[in-house]
């Protein structure tokens, strides 16, 4: 009797990996470089076969990441842009700003607000304050130091 319930949980426990395993998540990446030397890396993420969100990054010819865009996917046929990131860099390639926008699902545009994370490094090269403000009235939302 034991063995016919410990062989069932091991069947039950081996068909359950192999319906689970199915639900995994995997992506594809397209990388394209235009003729001003920008990349542009698309990965797109897949639930089974079925897209589900994707997100777009843009480097300058120095290869810093200048801007990243995510996208969900509306019923598997159609991208709705989330929010979007666009870096800013100091003249010795420290970040500087990262800007944040959302996307305004009922105006469909992007937000006129942002928010901005603001760095200020100290002598030895290490970050010493970062701020965040709203760039629709230079309002402070955030320090830490």
């Amino acid at each position: 009797m034991k063995a016919k319930v410990l062989t069932s949980i091991i069947i039950f426990l081996f068909l359950s990996v192999g319906v689970f395993s199915q639900n995994k998540r995997h992506s594809d990446v397209k990388i394209s470089k235009d003729e001003s030397g920008y990349t542009t890396k698309e990965s797109t993420q897949y639930q089974r076969t079925k897209a589900v969100s994707k997100v777009i990054y843009l480097y300058d010819p120095s290869e810093k990441l200048i801007e990243r865009t995510t996208y969900l996917s509306e019923y598997g046929t159609k991208w709705i842009p989330a929010q979007k990131y666009r870096y800013e860099y100091t003249s010795d390639g420290k970040i500087a700003n990262i800007i944040q926008t959302k996307w305004n699902q009922e105006q469909k545009m992007w937000a006129r607000k942002s928010q901005c994370i603001a760095h200020s490094y100290g002598n030895k090269g290490t970050v010493i304050r970062q701020i965040t403000i709203d760039t629709n009235n230079d309002k402070l939302l955030t320090m830490k130091e």
